[in-house]
């Protein structure tokens, strides 16, 4: 199991704000196998965890904190030839969220539901699906 090195300092590397305006923001700094550990923090929830020293599963590996009916934040990682993801909604326009690091960190509408996130690469090729399951 990888561990944060404890000599090594949280960068932060992604602050914004929810739909109800408060902060959420994504730090990151290096595990003892030299790998990446992330922290996710909002006024709903954390997430935490550390990156496997090679890719495993999905290409889009993201979930919410909060409730993504109500106020919530998309967190998660992407692989690194991820570079737009698509956040699309019941209704209205979808939302685009640019990766920094293979990381992601996005604030949810408020009013309508989250239907699907799709990962693309610079060359528009659809690389990663996800759908969050229903109320």
């Amino acid at each position: 199991m990888q561990k944060p090195d404890s000599q090594a300092h949280w960068t932060l590397l992604l602050r914004i704000r929810d739909a109800d305006g408060k902060t959420a923001s994504l730090w990151t700094k290096h595990s003892l196998a030299g790998t990446t550990c992330f922290e996710a923090r909002s006024a709903e929830a954390d997430a935490n965890g550390c990156t496997p020293p090679r890719w495993q599963g999905p290409a889009l590996q993201v979930g919410f904190m909060g409730d993504p009916r109500r106020t919530a934040v998309l967190q998660g990682r992407v692989r690194q030839d991820i570079t737009r993801v698509e956040v699309h909604y019941r209704t209205g326009p979808s939302q685009k969220v640019t990766p920094t690091h293979g990381f992601v960190l996005a604030a949810v509408r408020h009013g309508t539901t989250v239907t699907e996130i799709d990962g693309y690469d610079a060359a528009g090729r659809k690389l990663g699906h996800f759908r969050p399951l229903g109320p």
